[in-house]
C-alpha cells in the first residue's frame, strides 16, 4: 500500500516543467539551453582543428564532457522531481504527449516551404530539453515500487 492516498493530474509544459492539479509547479532545469553558447564555442574551435590531431581529440573530449554534464544535470532533476511526486501521491495521471510529432521540423519541402521555421526550431529544442519521456518512465517504475 502506498503511504499517501491522493490522486493528482500532471500537465507537462515548456515554461513550467510540470504543473500538478493540486497547484504545485516545477520549474524546468533547461540544461541544454544554459550550455548552448559554450557548446557552440567548443564546436567552432573543433572546426578549426586538423581532423584527428591530438588537439582535435582534446577539443572533442571537451564537447563530450559538456554533453555529459547536460545529460547528468537533466537526469538528476528528473529523478529528484519524479521521486518527490511519487512519494506524495498514490496515483498520478499524466497527459499523453506525442513528443515526436510535437518536435517535428517546420521546414516543409520545396513545393510548400515552412513558415516560422526558426521559431519552431527553438520550440523543438525546448521540448526536447525537458525530457518528458524519461520523466514518465521514471514515474511509472517509482510508482510500481511504492
Amino acid at each position: 500500500m502506498h503511504p499517501s492516498t491522493s490522486i493528482v493530474g500532471l500537465d507537462a509544459g515548456v515554461t513550467l516543467f510540470a504543473t500538478l492539479s493540486d497547484g504545485t509547479m516545477f520549474e524546468p532545469v533547461n540544461a541544454f539551453r544554459k550550455n548552448a553558447v559554450k557548446l557552440a564555442k567548443y564546436q567552432r574551435c573543433l572546426s578549426r582543428k586538423t581532423k584527428f590531431s591530438n588537439n582535435w581529440k582534446k577539443q572533442q573530449q571537451k564537447i563530450s564532457r559538456l554533453h555529459q554534464r547536460v545529460a547528468h544535470t537533466r537526469n538528476d532533476f528528473l529523478h529528484k522531481t519524479s521521486t518527490l511526486i511519487s512519494k506524495n501521491h498514490a496515483m498520478i495521471v499524466v497527459e499523453d504527449l506525442k513528443v515526436t510529432k510535437m518536435s517535428k521540423s517546420a521546414s516543409g519541402n520545396i513545393k510548400a516551404p515552412g513558415r516560422s521555421v526558426k521559431a519552431k526550431s527553438g520550440l523543438n529544442k525546448s521540448i526536447l530539453d525537458q525530457g518528458w519521456g524519461e520523466f514518465r518512465r521514471q514515474l511509472e517504475y517509482k510508482q510500481a515500487w511504492r
